[in-house]
Formats: C-alpha cells, structure tokens, sequence
C-alpha cells in the first residue's frame, strides 16, 4: 500500500530501480495480480523471475470506533470492530520476493541514516545473489532428478537381472527334473531287459527301443548331444500300433 503523500516519490524510486536493473540485462514485466494487489515488475534475468515489491509501511494506532461500527456492533451480536487503525507513515520499503506469492527473499527499507534511494546498488546487488541462489537451486534439482532418473534406472536394470537369473535357474531345474525323468527311465528299461533274457522277445525289443528314445527326448543332455550328431535312436520302424498302445512291458510281453 501506498499512501498518496508518498505515490511521486514511489513512482520516482521504481523507475529508478528498473532503469538500474535494465542496464545490467534485466527483463522488466508486469506479473499478475494476486490475493487483491495491483500487478507489480517482475524482473527477469537467465530465466528467474523474480518480483519488485516498493510499499510504504504504517504505523498502528488505536481505533477509534465510528457511530456506525457501534450501532452495527449493537444490532448484531458477532460484529467485530478493528481495535487498530494503520497509516502510512512516509518509509518505504522494497523487496524481492517470489513472482507468484507474497514471501519476500530480501528488503531494504528507510532508515535514520539513509533512505531506499541510497540503496538502489544494494538493491541490484540483491537481485542478483538472489538470482545465483535461484540458479544454484535449480542446478541442485537437476542433479537430484539426474541421481533419481539413475537410481531408478539401475534398480529397473537389477529387477530385469533378477528375472533373467530366476529364469534361468527355472530352467536349469526344469531340465535337471526331465534329466531324473529319463534316468529313472532307463533304469526301468534296464530292468526290465535283465528280466528277459535268453532272449529278448522281439516286443520286448520294440518297447525298449521306444521307451529309451522316449528317455532321449526327455534328456535334455541327450537332445543337445542330438542335435550336433546326425546319429540318433530311429523309431520308425516300430509298429505304431504297438508304441501307441505300450504303457508297461506286460502289454506287449505275452503272459
């Protein structure tokens, strides 16, 4: 706020510091007003905005209350009345503040010794340590976001490590389980054959030749030997009907 007796020398003290500002490369413009206040300059300088704030300050006095505010006070039972008057008092004072709140970062403001006219070097000096704070604070921030976007990167990297060695290792019990499957096999197929000897019946031939073919397919340790070498169990001359229909030795044995 500011009271008419000191709006020429306001006036006077913002063209002042602008004019100041503009010659060191600062932007001038005019922010949007908020929480009821008139727009104020915003300088601008390597992209940080920053707002110039000049108002007077008052002093407080008691309030006086008016006729009005007491016959209003007696009709209704919550009417307040101020207990304070505050008027503008001739000091002004100018800030640097946030371009879209009310914070000030720093002020300077009349004293005994000097008014805020004196200080318009100070003031831009102000300006522009807040401005390397401001930069440095994004600088910050931008390391922040690069360690974050790292981290994230690298634990997105571990999990899909994570996947690859679970899947690998599935697989690796998976084959050893398939690899059991076809030793048990052939130690049944074994068995069997050392139970008929002398000799083999010819069915008992062909079911050992399919049931050890089957253990091959099955071992995974036999497929890859398989695949290097064009040599492998041949089953196709076993009679389908007998392989479709062979569940044990006693279906193709006669009792």
């Amino acid at each position: 706020m500011i009271g008419k007796a000191s709006v020429d020398r306001a006036v006077r003290l913002v063209h002042t510091l602008t004019r100041a500002m503009t010659e060191i490369g600062v932007r001038i413009d005019t922010g949007n007003g908020r929480y009821g206040h008139t727009p104020r300059p915003v300088i601008t300088l390597f992209d940080v905005r920053l707002q110039l704030r000049v108002r007077e300050l008052t002093t407080r006095k008691p309030h006086t209350p008016t006729p009005d505010e007491l016959a209003e006070q007696a009709r209704y039972k919550f009417a307040r009345i101020d207990k304070w008057d505050y008027e503008p008092n001739g000091s002004l004072r100018v800030s640097i503040a946030n371009p879209d709140d009310r914070h000030d970062r720093r002020a300077w403001a009349d004293g005994k010794a000097r008014r805020v006219e004196e200080m318009v070097e100070e003031i831009v000096t102000g300006f522009l340590l807040e401005v390397d704070a401001e930069l440095d604070r994004a600088r910050r921030a931008e390391e922040r976001r690069i360690q974050e976007a790292e981290h994230w990167r690298r634990q997105r990297e571990l999990e899909q490590l994570r996947k690859e060695e679970e899947a690998r290792v599935n697989r690796l019990v998976a084959e050893a389980e398939r690899w059991e499957r076809a030793a048990r096999i052939r130690r049944y197929v074994t068995a069997v054959l050392e139970e008929h000897t002398d000799p083999v019946p010819e069915s008992i031939e062909r079911w050992a030749s399919w049931a050890m073919a089957t253990a091959d397919r099955i071992d995974p340790i036999a497929r890859e030997a398989k695949a290097d070498s064009p040599a492998h169990h041949d089953t196709s001359g076993v009679d389908p009907s007998a392989l479709s229909s062979t569940s044990s030795p006693a279906s193709v044995v006669d009792p």
